[in-house]
């Protein structure tokens, strides 16, 4: 089977990390794979066994309201037609919208397939926006043409990383096609951790993630300083991002400098989870949450707070505990201390994060996918062009 990705970026996230890990599984099950990146900017380096193939676009689109039918990404036009793909698969919003408006050939048979890694404003109306102010009016013609594409190139196949997400698809009106929940997965053996190597002697807390507001660093801050009148504790941060700078700031402020690491992105995040022992996260909201996966393959027990999509993940008692939004950070202290006080809990909650990371390994993940791709194809006709 001949599979194009594409994607915005290589910049380092979750959704460019899954797109890595599922072309090199795919390609190492004998398919042809490759990557096409719109732009050349990113964090993220390739396998050195690299099994599928990655071509740089830079690719340059306005897209104009008068001409639709001669105004379409020619670079990605040209590198999807030279492939020659059986499907092509889209992540992240600004991929998607792109691929769409691609004009292959009349009797070319391809499955598309829209990759929704957290709620896509344009499966909607504008919300938000001053109506018939500029932003309201190109996103809302953005979202109608949207919508005629899907139309003209049924049918349309979305995967859904997280329960919430898929309601979100279901709820979005007008929406036709196939809707398949398909949680995220990681390459597991690249975060398993010994399991003799699990025990800390200290309480290491830590957290990965980029540096904005809905990833609502600043509330771990308060909490580890309601730990440190009780324990003494450490409190590691990965990842970058605007609000780094004044999360430092912040630490400083509070006087906890000496206790927190803000280290901004780094490449071997399994080696910084395995010196910690328990994974903590503060997010208002999250479509599905990777780092979650990662931290319970690493052994680590994930505490939370519940933002929708890692309701799928954390299991209250099995592998971790997810709070409720509201929870206060002196009671968000609090069940960490109980956790790291009751050494049989913890070695119990260790045991469940391993297991519970197995679940979402990439073999039985791409395995699950190649069945879709399989079937969507038996379902495809030849379509007319699309602009």
């Amino acid at each position: 089977m001949r599979i194009i990705h594409i994607i915005p970026s290589l910049n380092i996230g979750g959704a460019e990390r899954l797109t890595l890990d599922i072309s090199q599984e795919l390609g190492v099950m004998g398919h042809d794979v490759k990557i096409l990146v719109l732009y050349k900017n990113g964090g993220y380096s390739l396998p050195k066994n690299a099994k599928f193939m990655v071509e740089f676009l830079q690719e340059t689109f306005e897209l104009h309201f008068l001409s639709i039918s001669k105004n379409y990404p020619k670079k990605l036009y040209r590198a999807i037609e030279s492939f020659n793909p059986d499907i092509v698969h889209s992540h992240l919003q600004e991929s998607e919208f792109l691929s769409r408006l691609i004009p292959l050939p009349k009797h070319h048979k391809v499955a598309w397939f829209t990759h929704c890694h957290d709620s896509m404003p344009r499966l909607r109306p504008p919300s938000g926006l001053i109506p018939w102010s500029k932003s309201w009016i190109i996103s809302y013609y953005e979202h109608f043409l949207l919508r005629r594409l899907y139309k003209q190139k049924q049918p349309q196949h979305f995967i859904a990383i997280s329960k919430s997400e898929k309601k979100y698809i279901e709820n979005s009106r007008g929406i036709q096609g196939k809707i398949t929940l398909l949680p995220n997965a990681i390459n597991s053996h690249n975060f398993n951790k010994p399991t003799e190597d699990l025990d800390k002697t200290s309480l290491n807390l830590i957290n990965v993630g980029s540096f904005q507001a809905k990833k609502n660093q600043a509330y771990l801050l308060m909490v580890l300083g309601h730990l440190k009148k009780q324990i003494p504790s450490q409190l590691t941060c990965l990842g970058d991002g605007p609000l780094r700078a004044p999360f430092i700031d912040e630490a400083k402020r509070l006087g906890l400098s000496p206790y927190v690491a803000a280290k901004g992105n780094v490449n071997q995040v399994a080696q910084y989870l395995w010196n910690n022992t328990l994974y903590v996260h503060s997010a208002k909201y999250e479509p599905f949450g990777l780092v979650l996966v990662e931290a319970m393959a690493a052994g680590l027990p994930v505490i939370a707070l519940d933002a929708g999509g890692n309701r799928d993940i954390v299991k209250n008692g099995v592998n971790g505990y997810l709070l409720p939004q509201e929870t206060r950070p002196e009671d968000f202290a609090e069940k960490i201390i109980a956790v790291w006080k009751d050494k049989k809990l913890l070695k119990s909650l260790q045991k469940g994060a391993t297991e519970s990371a197995a679940l979402f390994d990439i073999k039985p993940y791409c395995e699950k996918l190649i069945k879709l791709y399989e079937e969507a194809l038996c379902e495809v006709k030849p379509f007319k062009n699309a602009v």
